[in-house]
């Protein structure tokens, strides 16, 4: 019974990328979080696309930041039950200390509960705004839901958004983490993206 317990786990992780093949076995899904819960997936926001507010039932380190209050502005959805989440942590960290000073706001959002949002944050240093507990349809919203079937915890499809100050999408990473992209690469992409757009930075005045 074990043993097809692990399986039952483990094949919607291999199915849908995440967790396939990663250096250690992904975080047991939190049972607080609610039953098996295969929603319907949602394609990522395209470029140009209006960026919702984000909500979330509680925030670590601070309240968001507004997009209008940022030269850019680095919206990461993450997961704890996804191992490139965490990989990617340490590159996502130094990006900010990179380019915080010049201007580009960090927040992040999860559909984790506060105990596992806080462990994450904390065992990673994350030092900007993380929000805990997102809804399916904050989710559904932001293009950011898996559809895989599994706790309610694997909903989240890892994305990263980078947002202008008028709110709209300028660029996201293709899902790199729910695809296992190599995290030192990822973290170039992320960096490469964010010099484009404040080499290419979006009217003011634009509608």
């Amino acid at each position: 019974m074990l043993a097809f317990r692990t399986i039952a786990v483990l094949l919607p992780l291999a199915a849908c990328g995440c967790g396939a093949g990663a250096p250690s076995t992904p975080r047991q899904p939190d049972a607080a979080l609610g039953p098996m819960t295969p929603a319907p997936a949602s394609r990522p926001l395209s470029v140009g696309a209006p960026f919702p507010k984000l909500e979330a039932e509680g925030w670590i380190n601070g309240e968001p930041p507004a997009p209008a209050s940022a030269q850019l502005l680095v919206v990461d959805l993450w997961s704890q039950w996804c191992p490139f989440c965490a990989r990617s942590a340490p590159g996502l960290t130094e990006l900010h200390a990179k380019f915080a000073p010049k201007g580009v706001a960090f927040v992040g959002l999860s559909n984790m509960n506060t105990d596992g949002a806080d462990a994450f944050v904390g065992t990673h240093a994350l030092p900007w705004p993380n929000g805990y507990g997102a809804r399916s349809e904050h989710l559904a919203a932001l293009g950011a839901r898996s559809g895989m079937p599994g706790p309610a915890e694997y909903e989240l499809a890892p994305t990263l958004y980078l947002v202008s100050p008028q709110g709209r999408v300028v660029w996201f990473d293709d899902r790199g983490r729910f695809a296992h992209e190599d995290p030192a690469a990822w973290a170039r992409k992320v960096e490469a993206a964010i010099e484009r757009a404040f080499a290419n930075p979006e009217p003011k005045g634009a509608p």
